[in-house]
């Protein structure tokens, strides 16, 4: 379990007298934390490139502008595409999303699609969470 005790990457409480200052060790784990993050958190700002976006609303005939940005931890266009290949090859009958963006679009437009199936979101399944609380 994390606590914010034990995490070093959180800043100390300041006393009311004196500043505190981190420790060699504290400083030495957020300069790796970082170096070894910071590819990462790049990549997620990336999000495809237009023409693999344009690829794959054109695969499932989408107008260009049917996504936003898909950069910023938002699902890229590899991710997404991948999707479109779990629906296409297993075509499910249900498909439970809790997402709200690109994710949703991509799966209920892959289904339509097929032919067949649809998505139930947090609309849908939200009445039975409250009875499955209850139990």
């Amino acid at each position: 379990m994390t606590t914010k005790l034990l995490t070093g990457i959180l800043s100390k409480p300041v006393e009311s007298s004196s500043q505190a200052r981190l420790t060699l060790t504290e400083r030495a784990f957020q300069i790796g934390f970082g170096a070894n993050q910071w590819p990462w958190l790049l990549k997620s700002l990336y999000g495809g490139t237009r023409h693999s976006k344009f690829a794959l609303l054109e695969r499932l005939r989408l107008d260009h502008d049917a996504l936003p940005h898909l950069g910023s931890w938002k699902a890229d266009t590899h991710f997404l595409n991948r999707v479109v290949d779990l629906v296409e090859e297993r075509q499910p009958a249900n498909v439970v999303e809790l997402g709200s963006g690109a994710t949703s679009l991509i799966i209920s437009s892959a289904l339509k699609k097929n032919g067949k199936g649809r998505r139930a979101g947090t609309k849908a399944i939200a009445p039975r969470l409250a009875d499955f609380k209850s139990q």
